[in-house]
C-alpha cells in the first residue's frame, strides 16, 4: 500500500493512540513494526524538510534564520516563497510504500474513535 508523506505522518500518530490500548500479540508486533518503519522514514523527510527550509530562510547578518511570526517558524525569502511552497508540497505529496497494514482483527475488541481509523488512511485492511 502506498501513503503520500503527509498521510504518513498522520498514520503515524494514530498508530501512537493503537500503541496506548491492549492489542492481542499479533496486532501489538504488527502496530510496532508499522510505527518503527514509518517513524524511520518520516525522520528522512524531516531531514528533508530541514534542508529545504535551510536553504529558503531569509537570514539574519550572522546567518541564523530569522524568526517568523508564529512560534518555532522561520521567514522564508520573498522572491523565492513561491519555488519553496512548490517544494514542500512536492515533499509531502511524495509516497512511501508498505507491504503490511493495520488489519481490523489486528485490533481485537478495543474501542478505536473514527478519527482514528479516518488517520490510518491505506493502512487500515479490513480483511482477516
Amino acid at each position: 500500500m502506498q501513503l503520500t508523506n503527509a498521510e504518513a505522518k498522520e498514520a503515524l500518530g494514530a498508530l501512537q493512540v493503537l500503541a496506548g490500548e491492549k492489542l492481542p500479540i499479533a496486532g501489538a508486533l504488527r502496530i510496532r513494526k508499522l510505527m518503527r518503519a514509518l517513524d524511520a522514514h518520516l525522520g528522512d523527510v524531516d531531514a528533508e524538510l530541514r534542508k529545504i527550509v535551510q536553504e529558503y530562510a531569509l537570514k539574519d547578518d550572522v546567518g541564523q534564520p530569522v524568526p517568523g511570526e508564529q512560534p518555532g517558524s522561520i521567514k522564508l525569502i520573498p522572491e523565492l516563497l513561491d519555488e519553496a511552497q512548490a517544494r514542500l508540497v512536492e515533499l509531502w505529496a511524495a509516497t512511501w510504500e508498505t507491504e503490511h497494514g493495520v488489519r481490523v482483527a489486528d485490533l481485537g475488541t478495543i474501542e478505536v474513535t473514527p478519527e482514528t481509523l479516518l488517520r490510518l488512511g491505506a493502512l487500515l485492511e479490513e480483511g482477516e
